[in-house]
Parts: C-alpha cells; structure tokens; sequence
C-alpha cells in the first residue's frame, strides 16, 4: 500500500501506508537542460515485484554530445530505495529540446504486459493552438507529423511490450503493426498529443487514456478545428488521429505556413502523412474516435464536464471485488465505473456504461472535496482512493502540493463538513476576534458538535470553547492556527483550521466629501473632499507617505453608479478573483517572471500603446506565444469579455505612476458630467450617458511584529443623480415577477400589472439633503394608478415618502415625485409598486432622479 512519487527533478518520495510519511527513496539522474517538462515522468512496479523487486522508470536523459533522449529503463529495489547502478535500459529515443509534450506514464496490463505513453515532442505555439503541420524547412519542432503521425518514431505513441526477466523484452501479439517496415513493433496506439495519464482495464482488457489537446478557443476557418480534450478507451491497436484530427474526429486542414493558404480537410478515413521528414509510412490506419470530448467552453455532447481550463486525465476503472471488503471500500454503485480528473477544472468524476458500452452518465465524485490541481489519482489496493496534488502554479515547489488518501464513510452515516468564518482574521495584540463555525453542515442533517481550538507558532495548543460561535482571544504576536473540530451523533467527525496573523492592525481609511456623499447635479464643477488615514502601528499618515495612494477617476462603467460607503469591488479585486477561478498565477506574478512574462513588465510594454487594452483582451482570449518568447498562453474563450477587460485593464494599471492626489482638496467632475436639460428633461430622456467617478484611496502599511504588511482600500463613488435603472438594477435580489425588457428601444425594467406589491430595490445611497425623487417609466394602459413606496432597509422597513402616477394615454412615459422629509446618511432603498385596482397594464421602468 506504500505510494512512490516521481518528482520532476527526479528524486523518488516513498509515502508509508501507514504513518503517512514520506521519505526520500533515491534519485534519477535526469537532463538538466532540456524542455520545461523533461524530467523524472513516471514508475510503474512489475505485478511479480514480491519476487523479483523490479520498478520501471521512464525519464529524460542527457547524451554525451548535448542532444535528449527519453528512455525506458528498470531497476532494483533495495533495502527501500531504488538501486541506481541495476539500471537496465530497455529503449532511448531522441528528442528535441522542446517546450512540450513528453507524457510518460506507465501501466501494466494482462499477462506481464507494460504500455508507456509518450507525447509528441512538438511545439504547438505558431500554430497558435491548431494542429501542429509546419512544413518549412526550419520548423521541425512545429512539426508533430514527423513523430506522432509517424508509424517509425516513438513520439506521440502509447508502445506496448512484454519485458523478459532475462532481458530485454518480446512483442505482444496485436500491435499496431506487424510488419516492421510498416511501422515499429512496439506501436500500440499512435497520434497522441500529450497521453499523460493511462490505466488498464484488466476484467475488460481495456486502456483509457487522457489527451491534452491544443489550445485554440474557436474553429478557424483556415487552419480548421478548435482545441479538444478527450479521453480514450483503447479496445484493440489503433491510430487515435493527432495531429491531423481532434476531438471528435474533427479535421484541420492541409495549411501551407509558406503561403498562408490552406486546401482541403484531412480525411479521418484515409490519413496521409505529407510531411518531408515522415520516415514511414505516408498512409495511416483510419483514425479513431475518443470516447469523451471537450473544448474549452461547454460541450453539447457531454456538458456535465462543465467548462474552462482542460486538461483530461484517467484514474482508474473501479471493481469492488478487486478489493478486500471493508468499511472503506466504495459500494457496488460504483462497479465498472471509470474514473476520470482534470486538473484545471479541479474534478474527480466517474462514468458509467451501458451493456454496449456506450457513456450513459458522467456524475461528480464526491463534489464537496476541493482539489487543488489533481494530477494523477489511484485507486490503493484497500480500494481507498489516493490523489496527488499539484498546487497552484506550475514549475515551482508549491505548499499546498500533497497526496491525499479518499475514504468511503460508509453506508448509514456520512461525515459532517467543517467550515470557519471570521469577522476578522489579523490585528494587533491583544487580538480578539469572532470565529463562526454556522457554515459547517452534515449530509445527514445531523445535529453538530463543536470544539475550537489555536496553535501558537511555538507549538503550543489551547482549548477554547464548544460552541457555535466562539470568541478567540490571543495575546501573543505572530502566526496563529485556530483550529474547530465537528462531531456528529454517530462520531463522525471532520475539522478544518484557518490562519489569523496577530501584531499587525489594518489601517483605517475615513473619506469625506463636502455635501452630499453619493450624487452630483448638473453644473457641479468640483467637490471638497478631505481622507484621513491612521495606523495603529504606523501612526497619523501623511500626504509624503511613499504607501499611500489617492486617485479621482471616472468609472469604467459610465452607466452603472455602485453604491458608495461598501467596499467595492475595484478592478484589482475583481481581476485578482479571475486570476485565482483560472489558474493564472500558475504562469504569472506581479514581479517576477515564472513561466510567462511579469504583469508588471506586461504593464511597462504596453502602457503607451493606444492599442494596449484591446490587443491584451484578445490575446487573453485567443491565446497565444512569440511576444514573450515560445512559451504558449491558452486560451482564455470562455470567459466574458467583461472579465477579460477587466484582467487587462488590472494588469496595464500596475503600470501607472501618477502621483496620488493630497489628502484634502477639490475633485473636478466636468469631463461628460449630467447636464441640466437632461436632469430636467419631463419627457423620455434622450441621453443619460453621464460619467461616475471614483474616489480610490489605498494604504499597505509597513508591517509590524513579524507580520507581513497589510493593504485597505476605500472607494467612494460619485454618480450622477438621474440614471437609467436597468444597467444598475439587481435583477438576483428582484421579486421573481421583475423581469428585463425593451421598450420604446429602450433596456427598461419591466413589472406585471398587480394589485400585489412589488420589491424594487434600488441600491445603497446618500439621503442628505434630498428632498424628492422622480422615477420615469411607462404604463402600457391608459387610466392605470400606479402607487409608489420608498422604503428604508427592506421593502417592509421604514417609508420614506409615496407618490402615485395616473397614466394619461396608453403606453404613457411619466415621471413620478415622491416627496421626502429631511433625510441624512447612507441607506438602501427600496421603492416598492402595485396598481391601486385589478388592470392588465404593465410598468417600465426606465430611469430614477435624486432632487435637492
């Protein structure tokens, strides 16, 4: 039940069954030089090593003259650790030094058998995403016909063998060819990508095997199909169709990159490998369609995959008497289910067949776990399931890399799930804060138990209380882990821990503006304004404070005013979330460059390019290489174009070097400011394009005990005090009634006809000194007597003010006033509407005005 690791650098973990430690069982001396991705790629232990103590590796290796090869060797495993100088090498074929595409793992089939997935070895990024067909002289690396869809060459293969005890190793019968002058003997499956994970089948003599596919987001209509993922079920030797064939048998086309011309689809029925440097033969084996695939965005034929990120791999078909029965051991439902992960999208999912074999259901397993980037998972031989766990980014040590063993909690009672929440987690000493456990839920809708406790960083541990929510007091500077276990009835239990960070106090932010805090009118030319920012360690910040930045900017959105005295959601927070959901940091940092480019440098490169903005948002969506070297960025398609703005727009800001504005002072709010006839306008209003601006002020102090410096950002935003409602509107809060429409071409925001009140709310919003608003909309009947509310914290809070509106011809526009009495601060505002009698006419909302 051991568990042994390949670690790209080539060293061996062994992780113990039974304490759950991992210790270091020896190193693969690996090529130093090549590819990103060359390495230690994968183990697999002879079904007779009880006997015999044979583990197989296949690695990347170094030549004497500088050239790479990956090879196939075994060894001897002694006294725990693997032997280095048993190493027999079965194989070594060369590669170039390339950016991609080595897969490499290894698994053992019936009868002694072994398959050894390989990858194509080719350079997908001047294709930008599309099948690889490079035929110019000096582009053999974009060539991936010269290796995958060729019948003489390792490259792009999954091969298949029988080792011999002796030595060496013989052919099985049923590989691909059986001439060796049609193609190499060892050729099982061939036009793979990038086969990275495999699994036999033994009931079944079935392998599965994931394909990463290629990037591009949308068809071309030169180069042909879009970028797939697909998972295959190899029933007997077969061509699987790369590089002249994704997805679903999908064909690219015969582009000539000399001439930029492209001639005919591929046929999947009879392939030809056209390539000059193709050395077997020129017509393949048909091509084989995948058993699943996907693109980015959703898939039609198996949307249950979801969308995003993608890259397929296999774990394991489950048969429960393949194990020994236990409490642990999944139930007969999952019989004959293969398992199957990807690790951008963070999933386990299991499918299920019908008695032909054909996909009758893809359903999550166990959806509440979040991985964090799976790149391989197994089933042990207790029938527990393992997972390996990549981490975050990619090509660097990261902490939350792990393995994590999966267990069946059996079939009367589930475990609960434990989730902490705080009102805040840093601060100075003495540190009091309040921990929530009310998120923690059972499956069962079982009664839970809690228990808390926090970890120093000396190691010391407290008990604090049992209940729901408890109060956590530390004293001492530093790192601290609180910790809350949860119990069900049946002594299930489950804990989960969080981090509060002691010593160092946010800093606060106060901003006023001189009147009203949410509106300007017509005619305003500036608006007085003082911040004050203070410290608890650092103290009454002033206007030099190298830490502190203040800025007044229209808003992105001309049309959709926030409601201010919120922390808002700023373009920094927003892209940050983005990043995060995709995976970003995997190739990015701020500073530093990983496997991209540094969005700071990114920022530098484009800051005075007028066309910055636009050429970033299209290269996040089509993805993308040659402009920081050859290293590939997918593409990102399925995200809005919303998110991709505001990704670009984040990232050109780190950019910015204007000096902040002075801690008191004037705010101009000319530029596109509401003018007064379209504030007065009785009609349909004509224009309210309107700008809002934001007052933006942040502060990272300087840190403090040994905690690291923490960033506060307050954002007050202006808006002009008429507004269309549709573009702010919350339709999610809305009474399910409210719908969307268009209206005299207009976005309205459409009520039914009801004599019921209905909930309008209308957003968070400064009260002083307004005497009356007005709302626009239309009434599609003549006589119907519209009733207003305004009311203050819910739609049954405190009224503010009424007003009604008799339509005085069908499909009449109007403005209606509801009249306050003095008001003063923030509020949210619900305006809340019925008709005073039973009538078949409806109500568009279409605009709102704040009067002083």
């Amino acid at each position: 039940g051991d568990a042994l690791i390949a670690q790209r650098g080539g060293s061996i973990l062994l992780v113990d069954y039974k304490t759950g430690e991992a210790r270091d069982a020896g190193k693969i001396v690996v090529d130093p030089h090549g590819s990103i991705e060359f390495g230690l790629l994968g183990f697999a232990v002879d079904p007779n090593f009880d006997k015999n103590h044979n583990i197989y590796a296949t690695y990347n290796a170094a030549k004497e003259d500088g050239s790479s090869v990956e090879r196939l060797s075994r060894f001897k495993w002694v006294d725990g650790k693997l032997d280095n100088k048993s190493e027999e090498i079965f194989w070594e074929y060369h590669i170039d030094q390339n950016c991609c595409h080595t897969g490499g793992d290894l698994q053992f089939g019936n009868n002694g058998e072994l398959f050894v997935s390989t990858g194509d070895n080719s350079n997908p990024f001047t294709e930008e995403g599309y099948g690889p067909l490079d035929m110019r002289e000096d582009a053999a690396k974009s060539d991936a016909l010269r290796g995958a869809g060729n019948t003489q060459d390792f490259r792009g293969k999954v091969l298949r063998i029988l080792p011999k005890e002796s030595g060496g190793y013989d052919i099985p019968k049923g590989n691909l060819f059986a001439d060796a002058k049609d193609g190499r003997p060892e050729i099982y499956v061939m036009g793979t990508r990038n086969a990275y994970k495999i699994t036999y089948d033994k009931p079944t003599s079935t392998l599965f095997y994931g394909d990463i596919g290629p990037d591009a987001g949308e068809d071309s209509p030169l180069k042909g199909s879009r970028g797939y993922d697909e998972i295959n079920r190899v029933t007997k030797a077969g061509n699987f169709g790369w590089p002249l064939f994704v997805g679903n048998n999908f064909a690219y086309k015969d582009y000539d990159y000399a001439t930029g011309k492209s001639e005919k689809f591929f046929n999947p029925l009879a392939p030809v490998n056209n390539s000059p440097r193709n050395t077997g033969l020129k017509q393949l084996p048909p091509a084989q369609p995948p058993l699943l695939w996907y693109p980015y965005g959703p898939s039609d034929q198996f949307p249950e995959l979801g969308k995003g990120g993608r890259m397929a791999l296999v774990a394991d078909v489950y048969h429960a008497d393949d194990y020994p029965a236990s409490e642990h051991r999944l139930p007969a439902y999952f019989n004959n289910k293969l398992f199957i992960v990807d690790f951008m999208r963070n999933w386990v999912k299991a499918v299920s067949f019908d008695d032909a074999n054909r996909v009758i259901k893809i359903e999550p397993f166990a959806p509440q776990i979040e991985y964090t980037s799976p790149i391989d998972a197994r089933f042990a031989p207790d029938g527990t399931f393992y997972v390996l766990e990549y981490g975050k980014a990619w090509f660097k040590g990261n902490p939350e890399a792990s393995l994590s063993r999966i267990e069946y909690a059996g079939p009367n009672n589930r475990p609960p799930v434990a989730k902490i929440s705080f009102d805040k987690t840093q601060g100075a000493a003495p540190f009091k804060a309040i921990a929530d456990a009310k998120s923690s839920f059972d499956l069962d809708g079982d009664k839970l138990t809690y228990s808390w406790s926090v970890k120093s960083g000396n190691g010391k541990v407290t008990v604090l209380g049992v209940n729901e929510q408890q109060e956590i007091l530390i004293n001492e500077p530093g790192e601290h882990i609180v910790k809350l276990d949860v119990k069900d009835p049946a002594g299930s239990t489950a804990s989960a821990e969080a981090k509060v960070l002691v010593g160092n106090e946010p800093a606060t932010i106060d901003v006023k503006l001189d009147g009203n805090q949410s509106f300007y009118w017509p005619n305003t030319s500036s608006i007085k304004y003082s911040v004050a920012v203070s410290d608890k360690e650092d103290g009454v910040i002033a206007n030099d404070d190298a830490n502190l930045a203040i800025a007044f900017e229209p808003k992105k959105d001309a049309n959709a005013p926030a409601a201010q005295g919120h922390q808002q959601a700023d373009v920094a927070t927003v892209a940050k979330g983005i990043m995060e959901a995709n995976g970003c940091k995997a190739c990015h940092s701020f500073d530093v460059k990983v496997v991209g480019p540094a969005f700071k440098d990114v920022a530098a490169r484009y800051k005075n390019d007028k066309n910055g903005l636009n050429y970033l948002v299209n290269k996040i969506k089509k993805g993308g290489s040659g402009a920081w070297g050859e290293l590939n960025m997918p593409s990102f398609a399925t995200l809005s174009d919303e998110d991709r703005t505001a990704l670009a727009t984040f990232v050109l800001s780190l950019a910015n070097t204007k000096k902040s504005l002075p801690l008191q002072g004037s705010l101009n709010v000319t530029p596109n400011a509401l003018d007064q006839k379209a504030f007065d306008s009785a009609g349909e209003p004509g224009d309210l394009s309107s700008q809002a601006f934001e007052l933006v002020t942040s502060y990272t102090d300087k840190g403090s005990a040994g905690i690291a410096p923490i960033g506060v950002k307050k954002v007050v935003t202006l808006v002009p005090a008429r507004f269309f409602l549709y573009p702010v509107f919350d339709f999610g809060l809305a009474d399910k009634s409210i719908e969307k429409a268009r209206h005299h071409k207009r976005d309205t925001v459409k009520l039914p006809a009801s004599t019921t009140a209905v909930s309008v709310p209308l957003g968070h919003y400064d009260l002083t000194s307004i005497s009356a608003l007005k709302i626009g909309a239309w009434s599609t009947l003549k006589d119907t007597n519209w009733q207003y509310e305004l009311h203050s914290g819910s739609a049954t809070g405190p009224l503010l003010a009424k007003g009604e509106n008799i339509a005085s011809a069908d499909d009449a526009y109007a403005r209606t006033e509801l009249k306050l009495q003095a008001q003063t601060g923030m509020q949210d505002l619900y305006l809340v509407i019925h008709t005073a009698a039973k009538s078949e006419s409806e109500l568009h909302l279409l605009d709102v005005s704040f009067h002083k």
